[in-house]
């Protein structure tokens, strides 16, 4: 899967990709730029471009359930996004000074960021016990050029 983690206006996520226990790509980015709104994956590849049509299409639920979640930041503004086990779309607005992390690595890198690692930290930090985690951590600064 991966791990993205968000504080302080920074999103850092690493670049691994897996299928299984194979590392398939370490050069990976994981992030996604459509129609002016950017998303921050970690889940299933496959079902991520449906993922994101039925998010800007605000859909309210699908007939299946898509293994995606994810960060969206649309006109500077930051949100967690995922699927119930309902198969219903969720949208949850983070405001700045709250910190997120997602994928296999995120409680790793949560309880970096609570012991004051910053994102990028917490992503390396995440990778030294997820084996999903890894490759080059790359960041995104909220409504500036990190």
């Amino acid at each position: 899967m991966t791990t993205i983690a968000y504080k302080d206006g920074v999103i850092a996520y690493d670049s691994r990709m897996t299928m299984g226990s194979l590392i398939k790509d370490d050069n990976c980015d994981k992030r996604i730029d459509r129609d002016d709104i950017i998303f921050f994956l970690a889940g299933d590849v496959g079902d991520e471009d449906e993922f994101i049509d039925a998010i800007l299409a605000e859909s309210a639920e699908h007939d299946r359930d898509l293994h995606v979640h994810g960060l969206m930041v649309k006109s500077d503004k930051l949100y967690e996004i995922g699927m119930d086990e309902d198969c219903k779309f969720w949208k949850i607005h983070i405001s700045y000074g709250k910190t997120v992390a997602i994928g296999t690595g995120g409680e790793h890198a949560l309880t970096a960021m609570d012991m004051g690692a910053s994102a990028i930290e917490a992503v390396y930090m995440a990778g030294k016990r997820d084996t999903n985690t890894g490759g080059t951590i790359r960041v995104y600064g909220i409504g500036r050029n990190v």
